[in-house]
């Protein structure tokens, strides 16, 4: 996947056919018009709008959909050096007071899903896939030509 590191903000837009791993985002993760999109990411709240076909790997307190059809959600799943330092600067470090809440999806077309009913325009990964693991390891610093 590629590697977007730690941010206060991440916004992403028209992204197709990608596989991304987002380090800690302190604010919002944004999605707007993201079509076929694999997604492992640490986010305070996720917002998608206008996506589709996205399966979004997710640690976060809400992720947040619109307009958005056939999108998977399953647990944060991926490693890379310095993710402990970025989740704590981030505030985001798992804890029984701040637990992962990538399954609560709010849907704003379908804001009321009656009980027992499955939502629509979403659904969460059978427990089968929560075993696939990202791990990056970043590129070694470039070797630049004395002068």
């Amino acid at each position: 996947p590629t590697f977007i590191p730690a941010h206060p903000q991440v916004t992403l837009d028209g992204c197709h056919d990608c596989r991304l791993l987002v380090g800690p985002v302190d604010g919002a993760l944004m999605m707007r018009q993201c079509t076929s999109l694999q997604i492992s990411a640490v986010c305070r709240q996720l917002r998608c709008r206008d996506c589709a076909d996205c399966t979004l790997r997710l640690f976060t307190q809400g992720p947040i959909i619109e307009s958005s059809v056939r999108m998977s959600f399953g647990p944060w799943n991926a490693a890379y050096p310095r993710l402990a330092s970025h989740l704590a600067k981030a505030g985001l470090t798992p804890t029984d007071a701040q637990p992962n809440q990538w399954a609560a999806v709010h849907d704003f077309n379908e804001p009321h899903v009656p009980a027992g009913a499955a939502p629509s325009n979403w659904r969460c990964l059978p427990e089968a896939a929560f075993a696939d693991s990202w791990q990056v390891t970043p590129p070694a610093p470039l070797s630049l030509p004395q002068l």
